[in-house]
């Protein structure tokens, strides 16, 4: 368990270092809010990242000297169940889902 909560945490990290670093107009003041909901489900957990930016976040090219672009490869490989999509509760703005179940439940489910 300590190493989801490692995993999860390093991807709550990424979304909102994401949030702070892209979600700003050219001048560099924000783009409204951000907000982070994490909610326990019967079956792990939902945590919504949202930020009132239009825009949808995109993987960006990196190489191997490159600094910064890994962020999105980061949180698909730690994360299960990732929907990135405009935000169908704001009239603006984009959520990052993550639907996310620990392994040893989804064993459970297919040996039941």
């Amino acid at each position: 368990m300590e190493t989801l909560a490692d995993d999860l945490g390093l991807v709550v990290a990424e979304l909102l270092t994401n949030v702070l670093r892209h979600a700003v107009h050219p001048d560099g003041t924000p783009v409204g809010r951000a907000r982070c909901v994490v909610q326990r489900t019967p079956t792990g957990l939902v945590i919504v990242v949202h930020d009132d930016d239009p825009a949808l976040p995109r993987e960006q090219p990196a190489d191997d000297e490159a600094c910064s672009g890994r962020g999105l490869r980061i949180v698909r490989a730690l994360a299960s169940g990732l929907a990135i999509v405009p935000s169908p509760a704001a009239s603006v703005g984009t959520d990052i889902t993550l639907d996310h179940e620990p392994p040893q439940h989804k064993h459970a489910e297919s040996a039941a």
